[in-house]
């Protein structure tokens, strides 16, 4: 009995030990898994963390990416647009001409651009032009007239004939208007790339801006990557972006009415107005600069927007759209859209436009129906050197006194118009004019003595208008200028003694005055370059001095409807070439009173009697 009882005793305390060892094996492995817990919290908060650091890296190192690949599209842009900097740079630097008829005219075309001093084109191409014009009213016959040409280029170094109304003798077979011009596009010395797209904006925004789109990105790779890869960009378009680019999108920084509103400050300013009144031709200029023109050019560029407004100015002020060649309309024949006038383009690009380093320099645009006022917008472009506008029949009103403000201007060719009123005196400010070609308009008033401040004038043509008064005797220090024509006005009075000085002159025409006097100054026989003169229908007296026998290149000489009396002096009628043969003569063309059975002046050796 106490054995059961002792073994029930040991029992229960070996089952109390068993029971508390598994509850502590329990305890224990409890305490464990927790700690386990514990230890996978941690570590996947510990994997969390590093998926975000690596994600941030991840981000950073894309935006070092993008900013980088910003960073080299700036460049590119930076480099293209200097590319095309220096592109338009040669191009108006070059000295090359259109390959039209480059037999006749390469040797002049390289004498105008390449001499040293360099001729002035415009000045040979009024005198051809009004050579041609004596022998039409002078009837001078084809050798005469190639003879005078011929002496005419060589005193201004050019070789070749250069464009006239009607072809010289041994010039080209038809007329030209103008001379031939330089090429807008020089060959290149390597091949060019393929034509780039039209204008697009990197990153995919609708309006267009001055970049070319970029080539397509690559296709998706075919692994993974740990960002998805962009679809590719579309293909480069094969024409430009039609819409013009915005404000916003050119002249950072302000918004389109704030361009507007600075464009319209400087407009005012160019034109010396308080504000643009509807209608006006300066109006319409400020509209398409500020709307119609494609360029799109910033308040910034001033030089851009002087010379393109005061163009704009000339067009609308003229009828542009009703000119014969290159206006905005495409009805009308250009050699090509990108010379138009008022096109996108470069203004030196422009129909009759001349440059030099990206300035204006020159505008020749004759016989092109401009109908209307020259405006004094003109004078904004600085450095002009040249300005032509003859026979366009229809420019009228006054010759605008602001041309005397640009201090470059060498020549001025307004002839063939309906201009009226008096000559500036400003003009006279023009210090370094060497030609001045106002005749065939309807000019009024008398010659100012000022004239004798154009000490470097050599061309002079004021015929064919309704100037009055006598002659100034200060034009005698005029002793740069060749060609004087005074014909066909009524002037009075007679030829003052002091014209001695006028010792380059060739030319002097003074017919169709009836009211000039006088006789014929014996010291014309001192001005050795004498080729023509012509007193023809006025009303000089007298006899015709002996003098007059020393002008041994005289050509042409025409005293016919006038006073003269007596009798052609034998060392005059020594200078006729009896025949063609007889070279070693140069008088050609000699009239006289001769006719009739009482004539008025005796001449055996005159070619015609009237």
């Amino acid at each position: 009995m106490p054995q059961k009882r002792t073994r029930r005793i040991l029992l229960g305390i070996a089952t109390s030990l068993l029971i508390s060892n598994s509850n502590a094996a329990r305890h224990h492995h409890r305490q464990l898994y927790q700690v386990d817990e514990s230890s996978s919290a941690a570590n996947e908060n510990s994997q969390k963390s590093l998926r975000a650091r690596r994600e941030s890296f991840r981000r950073e190192e894309d935006d070092i990416h993008e900013q980088d690949i910003e960073s080299q599209s700036r460049r590119l842009r930076r480099a293209s647009k200097q590319h095309q900097q220096q592109k338009q740079q040669r191009r108006r630097t070059q000295t090359l001409i259109e390959n039209l008829n480059a037999k006749t005219h390469k040797v002049a075309v390289e004498t105008f651009y390449n001499a040293d001093p360099k001729p002035n084109r415009p000045l040979l191409e009024t005198t051809g032009m009004r050579l041609n014009k004596v022998a039409q009213e002078l009837f001078l016959d084809d050798e005469m007239l190639g003879e005078m040409l011929e002496v005419t280029q060589t005193q201004f170094s050019v070789e070749t004939s250069f464009p006239t109304p009607q072809p010289f003798p041994g010039s080209t077979p038809s007329p030209t208007r103008q001379p031939t011009r330089p090429p807008t596009r020089p060959p290149t010395p390597f091949p060019t790339p393929p034509p780039t797209p039209g204008p697009t904006v990197l990153g995919g925004t609708s309006s267009p801006t001055k970049q070319p789109t970029p080539p397509p990105t690559p296709p998706p790779t075919g692994s993974p990557t740990r960002q998805p890869t962009p679809p590719p960009t579309p293909p480069p378009t094969p024409f430009p972006t039609t819409a013009p680019p915005t404000a916003a999108s050119i002249c950072s920084g302000i918004t389109a009415s704030q361009r507007r509103e600075q464009l319209e400050e400087i407009c005012l300013d160019l034109s010396s107005i308080s504000f643009f009144s509807s209608g006006t031709a300066q109006s319409e200029a400020f509209e398409w600069l500020v709307n119609g023109d494609s360029a799109q050019v910033c308040p910034d560029n001033i030089l851009d927007i002087e010379q393109r407004y005061s163009l704009a100015v000339l067009y609308f002020a003229t009828g542009g759209d009703n000119w014969n060649d290159c206006s905005q309309t495409t009805n009308s024949p250009c050699p090509s859209d990108s010379t138009r006038f008022l096109s996108a383009v470069d203004v030196c690009f422009w129909f009759g436009i001349t440059c030099s380093q990206q300035e204006i320099t020159g505008i020749s645009i004759d016989n092109n129906n401009l109908v209307g006022r020259l405006p004094d917008e003109l004078s904004v472009l600085g450095q002009m050197v040249d300005i032509d506008f003859d026979g366009n029949r229809f420019i009228s009103g006054t010759i605008p006194a602001s041309l005397g403000t640009l201090d470059n201007l060498e020549t001025l060719d307004l002839d063939n118009n309906i201009l009226t009123g008096t000559i500036p005196n400003t003009l006279f400010d023009a210090s370094l004019m060497k030609a001045l070609d106002l005749d065939t308009n309807n000019l009024s008033g008398s010659l100012s003595p000022r004239f004798s401040e154009l000490s470097d004038l050599q061309i002079l043509f004021l015929d064919q208008n309704s100037l009055v008064g006598t002659l100034p005797p200060e034009m005698g220090t005029m002793n740069q200028l060749r060609f004087l024509t005074l014909d066909d006005n009524n002037l009075s009075g007679s030829v003052p003694s002091s014209w001695s000085g006028m010792t380059e002159l060739r030319v002097f025409l003074i017919n169709n005055n009836e009211n000039l006097s006088g006789t014929i100054p014996s010291f014309f026989g001192s001005l050795s370059g004498l080729q023509l003169i012509s007193f023809f229908n006025t009303g000089v007296s007298g006899t015709v001095p002996t003098q007059l026998g020393q002008l041994t290149n005289l050509r042409n000489l025409f005293l016919h409807l006038t006073d003269l009396t007596g009798t052609m002096p034998e060392e005059i009628c020594s200078l006729v070439r009896q025949d063609a043969s007889d070279t070693s003569k140069n008088l050609i063309q000699l009239t006289a009173d001769c006719g009739g059975s009482s004539p008025k002046l005796e001449c055996d050796c005159c070619t015609a009697c009237f």
